[in-house]
């Protein structure tokens, strides 16, 4: 059976569903806190380096050390292993990860009103921090979307389900996820084997620091060069002689990502833009104007009616 992967906006109710969706179906319900536990245990890292790497654009020094791709890929391997025992359900970032074959897509998503109820009651926090805080969420989720897929988060292609949950109950939004689940449940094992295979690739890649993208479909493994590097036929050979060395590994092809023609005067690195938001204080200001021009109408109204009551 498939396993059924929930990622939503801070706050829409997504953990009540899942917990629901779990019991409904018969699976085990893991956060992405427990899964960051599983790394930490087992890979070694540090659950600070974990929550860095899911929440934060990639740092400049990435693009020489891959510390973001090795964790990543480290993940990777403990996703692949959960699955592999049982259909489980994901709540959370760490399930996009999982190939669209192994995993249902759910998107759980509401209007800022709910969420600031929601948020409300779970925190106690209301008015402009709460807005801050849901702000700071949707921040961390846009920025995970954009590294892992360089696309819109709201693309109803990635997903098999889709719930509005401020226009939906619980019991519905589970109906729902649990309907479409029992149509769509079967596990691809080529799938699996594929999985397991191309987290072992980038396991071995991201050692010998090379940044490339990995794609396996029944054995054959297909590596996407993204930079720019000298002597590319020679890189070419080099990359399909290391994959080729992995069992289970049936051939090796490797073709020019989008990004290794660059316009950029510096070619070899990637400048990422800023999180916080250019336009933050920008907002502040037109919020002081308004108010100012607000309290100055408002005035001006009633110097205007008392000059009319003295001369009517």
């Amino acid at each position: 059976m498939k396993s059924v992967t929930i990622f939503s906006s801070a706050f829409s109710g997504s953990e009540k569903i899942a917990h629901m969706t779990s019991a409904a179906i018969g699976c085990k319900w893991i956060r992405d806190s427990e899964i960051i536990e599983l790394v930490h245990k087992k890979a070694g890292i540090k659950q600070d380096i974990l929550h860095k790497t899911i929440n934060c654009s990639p740092p400049l020094r990435n693009q020489f050390t891959h510390k973001k791709n090795q964790v990543i890929t480290n993940i990777k391997m403990i996703l692949s292993e959960i699955i592999s025992k049982e259909p489980v359900v994901l709540c959370g970032f760490l399930g996009q990860l999982i190939p669209r074959q192994l995993s249902m897509k759910v998107l759980i998503n509401a209007g800022s009103s709910f969420r600031a109820q929601q948020f409300l009651r779970e925190t106690g926090i209301s008015g402009g921090n709460a807005t801050k805080q849901l702000r700071m969420h949707d921040k961390q989720l846009f920025t995970w979307i954009r590294y892992l897929k360089e696309k819109s988060i709201w693309n109803e292609s990635d997903y098999d389900v889709i719930i509005p949950s401020d226009h939906m109950t619980v019991d519905e939004s589970v109906a729902l996820i649990t309907k479409a689940f029992a149509e769509n449940s079967s596990k691809n094992e080529d799938a699996l084997h594929d999985f397991h295979l191309e987290t072992k690739i980038e396991s071995l890649l991201n050692q010998k620091k090379h940044d490339i993208g990995v794609s396996v479909k029944n054995g054959i493994v297909d590596l996407i060069i993204n930079n720019k590097v000298l002597m590319l036929n020679r890189f070419e050979k080099k990359l399909i002689k290391m994959a080729s060395a992995i069992p289970g590994v049936q051939s090796v092809k490797t073709q020019i990502g989008k990004h290794f023609h660059r316009s950029d005067m510096v070619c070899k690195h990637e400048f990422h833009r800023h999180e916080t938001p250019v336009y933050d204080h920008i907002e502040k200001e037109y919020n002081l104007l308004y108010q100012e021009a607000k309290q100055n109408r408002a005035e001006n109204e009633i110097i205007e009616e008392s000059h009319q009551e003295i001369w009517a």
